[in-house]
């Protein structure tokens, strides 16, 4: 168990988290690149071994519940863990900013 959580925090932790189904961004390849483009025309582009590409809508901590569709509850979920009931993953943003979800299993 303590394996499986250092390794799904490591995908994530230190690393730009980028909402691919967003609504207002678009997310591409360039090269060894990661490259957004927000609606208003503003590009950003990060080295891909710097962001964390996610099938959500919004990243923030009040979309916490959105890194279930991210898959870290699914993957503990996937193990077989005795007396596994339920996670709790949490998002920060900053210091005394934070967001929690909770899945049954």
């Amino acid at each position: 168990m303590k394996q499986l959580t250092k390794d799904i925090c490591a995908d994530l932790d230190e690393r730009m988290l980028v909402p691919t189904e967003s609504d207002c961004l678009t997310v591409s390849h360039e090269g060894p690149s990661v490259v957004l483009v927000y609606e208003d025309g503003a590009r950003f582009v990060f080295p891909a071994t710097d962001v964390a590409l996610l099938p959500i809508v919004h990243v923030s901590g009040r979309g916490a519940r959105g890194l279930r569709a991210a898959a870290p509850a699914r993957r503990l979920k996937g193990h077989a863990v005795r007396g596994l009931s339920e996670i709790e993953v949490g998002v920060g943003e900053a210091p005394g900013q934070a967001a929690y979800c909770r899945e049954r299993f």
